[in-house]
């Protein structure tokens, strides 16, 4: 029987070591709250900013874990399986210095933190296999004097990805037929079999994922089009009887999937999907260039024979080890076909995307707004050919 398990708990507490927010069916969720000892000042002067205050700045990490105890892969029901929101203890999340303003300490644990007041911490919808615990970290810039408090968080609910596949089991119907055999002739059950086989061919011909880039730089007219693109392209490859995937990274390195929807032949739910991105942060490609391709591996449909990665980005990428991601994902056969488009990008970024193509036996596209429709519909024609063609990895 599936399980749908859905929490909003609101609280406010100070920051502390670490507070159990969710513990039920072997699912736990943890906030973790640390002084992480460092300090800095506002590198700005009375003269400078109207706002300056010599206070001492304090940094915090704030961490959301997530462990999987159940002994079964759980799947979230929405793009993002829980959050929490943090500010600073007395509300007050205007009188900070900028960002911009706070000196060498730019970088915590290896890797660059983007904000000085956090918000929210979310995660994205890919399973989470049984056994495994994933976290994500934030660091906060806030004056000593005012420590961070947990606000609210939200569990948005999962279900077992078991019971999905144990639900037409459920439905017993070919066992209450047992009685009738009355049948006589013995011809009747030889042509049974012969009725089951084109059941066998309603499973996607293909898998496809859009991978597309929602990073800042993506808002307005660049999003507007990615938005007709894909809604195009997901109609296109419904009738080609292709399965379909969605995710879209921008922000940090460690966590850049922002939002997700699994392989899915349900035009609406799709396509509303696509209606509700938005852009924002930064461009976490290498990264989500390997959850992307491992989420492939993992959830594509076992009657798929061409599978095909459709990467849609306009920056370069932000983690700066994508040569050693292409390499590693080729080492462990986990490179799939990649037909990246570039929009309105040259330089750098254009390398980055004709590199991923060529690594992955796929074509580089250059596209404006103006045309993003019709390049993502030649893709798509691409892989109806490789589909007739034969399985293709």
């Amino acid at each position: 029987m599936n399980k749908y398990l859905a929490i909003l708990i609101v609280v406010c507490t100070t920051c502390v070591e670490a507070k159990v927010l969710y513990d039920k069916n072997g699912v736990r969720i943890e906030y973790h709250c640390t002084d992480t000892g460092k300090h800095t000042y506002c590198n700005l002067s009375p003269e400078s900013d109207p706002d300056y205050t010599d206070k001492k700045i304090k940094i915090w990490k704030v961490t959301l874990k997530i462990t999987n105890g159940s002994g079964r892969k759980i799947k979230p029901t929405t793009a993002g399986i829980a959050w929490v929101t943090v500010k600073p203890q007395s509300g007050n999340i205007f009188n900070y210095c900028s960002y911009n303003h706070v000196d060498n300490l730019h970088k915590l644990d290896g890797h660059l933190d983007q904000q000085k007041i956090f918000f929210s911490i979310t995660y994205d919808a890919l399973p989470i296999p049984p056994g495994r615990t994933i976290s994500n970290s934030t660091y906060l810039y806030l004056y000593e004097d005012d420590p961070p408090e947990l606000n609210q968080w939200l569990f948005d609910g999962y279900r077992f990805l078991e019971d999905k596949k144990r639900t037409p089991k459920a439905s017993q119907q070919p066992a209450k037929q047992a009685p009738t055999k009355v049948t006589p002739p013995a011809s009747k059950p030889a042509s049974k079999p012969a009725k089951q086989t084109p059941s066998i061919s309603r499973g996607p011909s293909g898998s496809l994922i859009l991978l597309i880039d929602v990073s800042g730089s993506m808002s307005g007219t660049k999003l507007s089009s990615a938005k007709g693109a894909a809604i195009n392209t997901i109609r296109k490859a419904l009738k080609n009887k292709t399965e379909i995937a969605i995710l879209t990274f921008e922000g940090d390195c460690t966590s850049p999937i922002h939002a997700s929807i699994g392989f899915s032949r349900n035009e609406s739910e799709l396509v509303a999907f696509v209606k509700g991105l938005n852009a924002r942060g930064g461009t976490p490609l290498a990264t989500a260039l390997e959850a992307t391709n491992r989420f492939m591996n993992q959830n594509k449909s076992a009657s798929s024979r061409t599978q095909m990665i459709l990467l849609l980005a306009d920056g370069d990428d932000g983690c700066g080890n994508l040569d050693a991601i292409l390499n590693q994902l080729k080492q462990n056969n986990l490179l799939y076909r990649h037909e990246t488009v570039g929009l309105e990008v040259s330089g750098s970024a254009q390398r980055q995307l004709q590199n991923i193509a060529t690594q992955s036996g796929g074509k580089y596209h250059s596209a404006t707004s103006q045309n993003l429709s019709k390049v993502f519909s030649d893709a798509m024609d691409l892989m109806k050919m490789l589909d007739m063609i034969g399985k293709f990895r």
